[in-house]
């Protein structure tokens, strides 16, 4: 009887560690897929970062060029 009672243990404490085995490969795998996605997110961040300061920089630049514009106009009296 109480061999009955070890062996029962044995393979409860068996079970009990596979489960455990696989909920840890399960988080290992969620916590690398976490650590990609945040890799990826930083870089689309990095990414919408520059394309905003090239936009400013066209603006600024188109602000300029209709400054220059302007004053040419003016110069030339085709503005009233």
């Amino acid at each position: 009887m109480i061999e009955g009672i070890a062996m029962a243990e044995n393979v409860t404490n068996d079970l009990l560690l596979e489960h455990l085995k696989r909920i840890q490969a399960t988080l290992t795998a969620l916590q690398e897929g976490q650590n990609d996605l945040r890799e990826r997110v930083s870089e689309l961040s990095s990414r919408t970062a520059a394309q905003w300061g090239a936009e400013a920089r066209q603006d600024l630049r188109l602000d300029r060029l209709d400054a220059r514009l302007q004053r040419i106009e003016s110069r030339l009296d085709l503005i009233g």
